[in-house]
Formats: C-alpha cells, sequence, structure tokens
C-alpha cells in the first residue's frame, strides 16, 4: 500500500531503532524525506534561523510527524534537530540553485518556483532580497571555500552511518558491530564505488595497513582507542570546543539579563518597604 493512502487512513509506519536509539531501516529514511517536506510547507522563509522559529510551529511539525509515523516520544528532539537541518538546506537549495544563478535577472525571481507553491510571496520576496545582498554573497563564497578546503566529503547523505550498518549486517547476516573504520571507508565511498579524493584514499590505506596489522595482533588498542582514531585522531574533538564556548556565551547573557534586572527588582522592593511603612504608621 503507498504511503501516502497509508496516511490518509491513519496508519502510521512503525519505526525502527538499533542497540543504540538511532532510527534505521526504511520507514525512518522515508520518515526522514516526511520530516523535510513537513517543515519547509510549515516554516516560513521569512524566518531567519532555526532558533527562532516558535515552539507552536515546532508542535506542528512533532505531531504531523507523528500522526504519519509510530515513532516514540522521547525521539521528539532528534525528529525537530532534523527538521531544523532540512529546513536550512532547502533554504541553502533555493539560493544556490535558483536565486543565485538568477541575480542578475531579477524578473525570474518575481515569483517563488512553481514547485514550491506553498511559499507566500512576500516571504519569497524577503527572502531573495536577503540572498542577493552584498553580504550574503560574500557569506556564500566563504562557505564554498571552507568546503573545497575540507579534506574528507561524507557520501552517505540521508543514509547515514546507523542505516548503513544495519543494511550491512542484515545483507550479510551479522549479529555483530560493523568496524568504525569499514563504515568510515563506506562512508566515504562514491557510487561508483571510487574514493573522491587523495586524502581520502591516504586515510583508507592506512586504515587497510593498521587494521591487518590489528587483526595479527601486532597492534592493540583499548578504551576508546580504535583503528580509526589511530589515523585521524579522536572524534569530534572540534565539536566539543565550539559546545563548551556555546553554553560559556549563553551562560553570560543569562548572567548579563539577570544583573540587569536586579536594580529594577531592588528600587520595586525599595518601594514595597515604603508602601508598607507608610502603612503601619497610618495604622
Amino acid at each position: 500500500m503507498p504511503k501516502v493512502v497509508r496516511r490518509m487512513q491513519g496508519q502510521r509506519s512503525v519505526i525502527r531503532y538499533n542497540k543504540c536509539g538511532q532510527l534505521i531501516g526504511k520507514n525512518a529514511s522515508e520518515m526522514q524525506s516526511y520530516i523535510g517536506v513537513v517543515a519547509r510547507q510549515t516554516v516560513p522563509l521569512s524566518i531567519c534561523s532555526w532558533p527562532k522559529v516558535s515552539a507552536e510551529l515546532k508542535k506542528k511539525i512533532w505531531e504531523q510527524v507523528r500522526a504519519a509515523y509510530d515513532v516514540d516520544p522521547k525521539c521528539e528532539k532528534v525528529v525537530l534537530s532534523s527538521a531544523g537541518l532540512k529546513w536550512r538546506q532547502f533554504k541553502s537549495n533555493l539560493a544556490v540553485e535558483i536565486i543565485i544563478p538568477n541575480k542578475e535577472h531579477m524578473e525570474k525571481l518575481r515569483r517563488p518556483p512553481l514547485a514550491y507553491n506553498f511559499i507566500n510571496q512576500k516571504d519569497w520576496e524577503m527572502f531573495v532580497a536577503l540572498r542577493v545582498s552584498a553580504k550574503y554573497l560574500k557569506m556564500h563564497a566563504a562557505a564554498i571555500g571552507r568546503v573545497k578546503r575540507k579534506k574528507y566529503h561524507y557520501r552517505l547523505l540521508r543514509l547515514g552511518y546507523a542505516n548503513k550498518e544495519a543494511k550491512v549486517q542484515e545483507q550479510y547476516g551479522l549479529t555483530s558491530d560493523v568496524e568504525r573504520h569499514e563504515l568510515w571507508k563506506m562512508g566515504h565511498k562514491k557510487k561508483n564505488g571510487e574514493y573522491g579524493s587523495e586524502s581520502v584514499r591516504e586515510v583508507v590505506k592506512k586504515i587497510d595497513e593498521i587494521s591487518k596489522k590489528y587483526k595479527e595482533g601486532s597492534v592493540t588498542f583499548s578504551g576508546a582507542n580504535d583503528v580509526l582514531t589511530a589515523i585521524i585522531g579522536p572524534e569530534h574533538s572540534g565539536s566539543i570546543v565550539l559546545k563548551f564556548l556555546y553554553w560559556f556565551l549563553r551562560s553570560l547573557v543569562t548572567l548579563h539579563k539577570i544583573m540587569a534586572r536586579i536594580p529594577k527588582l531592588l528600587r520595586k522592593r525599595k518601594l514595597t518597604t515604603l508602601r508598607l511603612f507608610f502603612f503601619d504608621i497610618q495604622q
């Protein structure tokens, strides 16, 4: 039965999870596509960033996904995070594929693309004006430069490591986890079976060399250290620093807000004390 018909009949597709609680399987992949559709149809382009999206709109996205898929309520944060990523990607695609190539021919950008007729006209006009601004074009050029400097290009896209591992386990009848370095190799391989850059090929060569020594027993690993860590270093070390900086800045902002309120609270308390004093005198 087609998934659209199932939704119309109120039948929810069941979502599978691996032992780490990650969403896997065909229904999970379909749900990711559906999340993207719901997000771009629900959140206006005029909103500048995902954190600015109201709790009401985010709740609406979650309810629509829950109506179509039997997903654990604990996954709400994961679903909304995915919705944010897909909404940002949608805006990026509009800018890169439609707006920037036609920035010298603004008459072609007067109306939203026919494929996205749900976009409000005023929202579209605001979005186009922002995307053709000198400030945004400068940011876009800088982003392109960062992508070009990236050493290892991830190729699994929506499939993700969790789904790739589940497919490999199902294909080969494996009950154990797929080694991280093998997943890394799969995740950086193009559709034609080749590796896209010299830097990736160098890492793959080192992986094969060290994994061979590991199987032979001439090299050992313990704890979080493994073949992949030995080659490219600890995982997500940079993001940990960024998360700390983000937490630190948020803390400073919160502290600033509290300090700004203290004089007002003191004045209010002082006035209240004076009122009570004069009330006692009158009594």
